[in-house]
């Protein structure tokens, strides 16, 4: 009687033990799932080509402006390749606030200044396997927007006159990175840091300077055709 009462109760602990497994599995299971969810949601930014989504976090970036390669270095995010000063920087193409753009980054322009007028070198930046772009005033055209959007996700100009505010490249950067913390505090505190550029020396950023070419004035025409601004949807999600 006590063997039978005895086998009897080691059966129910071990029957006790297999339901827990079973439980703590299904449970790692939705934890999984669960965490899996998390890092799949998806970011837009509008631009004058549509809207851009992209999911999870950039880690190849391709600037094509001196102001987008400003944009990342505030945020501490180093492009793979860039257009910036060209033959008017040093011999990487970069201005003097730029010099911590890391040496591995490429020189899109590589002594080629008609590469910063446009159109942009999709080849070039699709050897880089990038997965963002960011465009600029170069990119005049639905047609090369559409391009470039084949390569990789791509940020059109954010406004109509083809050269952006800084700030607002700068906002639209945090959300791309999820970032958007310190990409507001760094916006806000742009004014308060210009009054010290110079006392931080020449290689400090002048946070006036906001493109390497001239900004086009109301009165000038656009770059983009009013028959390429129908916006359009770019989904990468």
């Amino acid at each position: 009687m006590v063997l039978f009462m005895r086998a009897r109760f080691l059966s129910m602990c071990a029957a006790v033990v297999l339901i827990g497994v079973g439980v703590a599995g299904c449970s790692t299971t939705d934890d999984a799932n669960i965490d899996s969810a998390g890092t799949a949601e998806s970011v837009s930014v509008e631009h004058v080509f549509g809207t851009t989504t992209i999911e999870g976090t950039p880690e190849r970036i391709v600037a094509t402006s001196s102001q987008w390669v400003d944009a990342l270095l505030e945020l501490g995010v180093q492009p793979v390749g860039y257009i910036s000063a060209g033959s008017t920087g040093d011999e990487r193409g970069l201005y003097p606030w730029q010099s911590d753009v890391s040496t591995d980054a490429v020189d899109l322009t590589a002594g080629n200044d008609t590469t910063m007028e446009g159109p942009l070198p999709v080849e070039p930046i699709a050897a880089l396997e990038p997965d963002l772009i960011l465009g600029n005033w170069q990119i005049t055209s639905a047609d090369s927007y559409g391009t470039l959007t084949e390569v990789a996700p791509t940020v059109a100009p954010l406004g109509e006159t083809g050269v952006d505010n800084w700030d607002d490249q700068l906002r639209a950067l945090g959300t791309l990175l999820d970032r958007t913390g310190d990409a507001s505090g760094s916006s806000r505190s742009g004014t308060r840091r210009s009054t010290s550029t110079h006392s931080r020396g020449s290689r400090a950023r002048p946070r006036f300077f906001r493109s390497s070419c001239s900004p086009i004035s109301s009165s000038s025409s656009s770059p983009i055709p009013p028959t390429a601004r129908r916006p359009s949807s770019n989904n990468w999600a």
